[in-house]
């Protein structure tokens, strides 16, 4: 490879090559995903149980790893913003063994491979619900190590939404940056919502 450079440090075109191959600048799914928006994709894991708490976050960085790609061509700019929606229910008392929720540590796994991709920690988001915090789930810490944001202010300004054709509401809130301009969701059902990992986590979006 170190000869080839210097072969080809002479050529008229090696400038605009060095332009083209700069740094990816945009964000997207594997092209296969893109590709295919019908289909589902089914992914075996070997965490070896279900506290294997390294295991299932390593799973999930696996997993982002192969879904999430950079590109030159058009696609999501590094500088939006990424929200991700676990399911963040039943969780008064039961802390995190008995909760009703998107396993931390998976997240945390989905959030390593984003920032792996080149997505700042700055730039992800962690929110359901219009509380700041839920106690004893693992979500702060969980923030605390991936640096994504999860119990902070930032971008958390409730926005109300009309429903005219409602049936039950006619307005709706939701919690920001969901739907805010330049921020794309990313929805994460797994393991112990609804107890199983099909659940529709936005159904209340």
């Amino acid at each position: 490879m170190a000869g080839l450079g210097v072969a080809t440090s002479g050529w008229p075109g090696a400038g605009l090559l060095a332009r083209v191959s700069g740094p990816p600048a945009y964000f997207g799914l594997h092209p296969f995903i893109e590709a295919h928006p019908e289909a589902v994709f089914i992914r075996k894991t070997t965490a070896a149980r279900k506290n294997d708490l390294d295991g299932k976050k390593q799973e999930a960085f696996e997993l982002a790893r192969r879904i999430f790609t950079l590109r030159h061509t058009p696609g999501i700019p590094l500088s939006h913003k990424f929200a991700i929606k676990p399911n963040l229910t039943a969780t008064d008392g039961t802390g995190l063994r008995y909760a009703i929720i998107t396993d931390p540590y998976v997240v945390e796994g989905l959030v390593a491979g984003m920032r792996q991709v080149g997505i700042g920690a700055e730039s992800i988001y962690v929110r359901d619900g219009l509380w700041l915090d839920q106690p004893g789930i693992g979500y702060r810490e969980m923030a605390q190590r991936s640096g994504a944001h999860y119990d902070d202010s930032e971008s958390r300004d409730p926005a109300s939404k009309e429903c005219p054709d409602g049936v039950v509401f006619r307005r709706t809130k939701y919690l920001g940056p969901f739907n805010y301009p330049d921020c794309h969701l990313l929805n994460v059902s797994k393991m112990k919502a609804h107890g199983m990992g099909l659940t529709l986590c936005v159904k209340n979006l």
